[in-house]
């Protein structure tokens, strides 16, 4: 079941998004944006 996206835009915007799953930060959402940022901060 997938939300119209006008209204799963009003979700992302009360960060209400259920495919971020409950309790979970967007940055725990995906783990190769995770992975990237590491690689970034450990470049310099």
């Amino acid at each position: 079941c997938q939300a119209p996206k006008p209204d799963m835009i009003s979700k992302l915007e009360k960060g209400e998004a259920t495919w971020l799953g409950k309790g979970k930060r967007p940055s725990q959402g995906c783990p190769s944006k995770i992975a990237r940022s590491k690689q970034k901060e450990t470049d310099g």
